[in-house]
């Protein structure tokens, strides 16, 4: 968090925090300190996991990711604007379990979400966040097109649409081995 101490308007966001990787009231604990650190500059990222090669060495069944991003979701969501959670689900359970941290931003950070495919976007549209991918140019406006197809379908504002990001990293820089 040493940019949210050295910048004053300059928005943060850890994108993205693969939810079947975490306990899912320990994240919301997490974001809420973030957002607080940064005076409410948070933007919350959050996916299933793309590889499963990754979730697997997390001791985590890439086919059961999708159901554990879903309810993680849920219980996430539901901590940062109560002060008790209570959720049954197939992986995480919790009784009126206190919940004492919130963030500045209400009811949560900005969400972005992680999407691999156009298939994805469906979840994204219908849940109204934000979509950010790292994927090549040339595959993004189909993503970008689909989105736009199940926000219309669900009846919602296209002027209001919420924003969607490509993740860019610059190629590694050369060194010179010349003498």
């Amino acid at each position: 968090m040493r940019a949210a101490q050295r910048t004053k308007h300059l928005r943060l966001g850890p994108l993205v925090y693969t939810l079947p990787l975490y306990h899912p009231l320990r994240l919301a604990e997490e974001i809420c300190t973030l957002d607080q650190l940064s005076g409410g500059r948070l933007e919350l990222g959050v996916g299933r996991g793309v590889s499963p090669l990754e979730i697997a060495s997390f001791g985590v069944d890439p086919a059961k990711s999708q159901a554990m991003y879903l309810e993680a979701y849920e219980v996430v969501i539901k901590a940062l604007a109560s002060h008790s959670v209570t959720f049954r689900g197939e992986h995480y359970s919790f009784d009126d379990t206190p919940f004492i941290l919130e963030p500045v931003q209400k009811p949560h950070p900005p969400l972005w979400y992680g999407v691999f495919n156009a298939e994805s976007t469906e979840w994204a549209a219908g849940a109204g966040v934000n979509v950010v991918t790292n994927l090549p140019a040339a595959a993004v406006r189909a993503i970008t097109d689909r989105y736009r197809e199940h926000w219309a379908k669900l009846g919602r504002n296209p002027g209001r649409i919420p924003f969607m990001g490509i993740r860019r990293t610059s190629p590694t820089p050369r060194t010179s081995t010349e003498s």
